[in-house]
């Protein structure tokens, strides 16, 4: 699913995160670096996170793994100064679509050598037995 920064996108990212899909892709048209990951998608990983979901930084192919890759966002802004986050999402379809869910940011090199996110891997969590 193409990121739009539009209302409509996270009306189609709960639904796409509630049906039965095991993996959710949310692409890029343009580049967007790690540290200026737009709000709504930061609203997003707030939600995952807050819901007892985790989030995993996937370097670029080829790249070594930093030893702590969430360092390599700045935190996402502070993930979008998690209260004022928490405060606009608690509410919301976010939290309730996020539940069960990790997610993976992919990295990877533009091709000038800049480090961009390639795109977003939301995971279903498989309930234990």
């Amino acid at each position: 699913m193409p990121f739009l920064d539009l209302p409509r996108f996270d009306t189609a990212l709960a639904a796409a995160l509630n049906a039965a899909q095991p993996q959710v892709d949310v692409t890029f048209y343009s580049k967007v670096s790690p540290n200026q990951l737009p709000q709504r998608l930061q609203k997003w990983l707030t939600a995952i996170e807050q819901s007892g979901g985790s989030l995993e930084v996937a370097p670029p192919p080829g790249d070594l793994a930093p030893r702590n890759p969430v360092l390599l966002l700045g935190l996402l802004g502070g993930l979008w100064s998690t209260l004022k986050a928490w405060g606009e999402i608690k509410e919301s379809h976010m939290l309730q679509a996020a539940a069960g869910h990790h997610v993976t940011l992919q990295l990877n090199r533009s091709a000038d050598g800049e480090i961009v996110i390639e795109r977003l891997v939301f995971h279903r969590v498989a309930k234990a037995p």
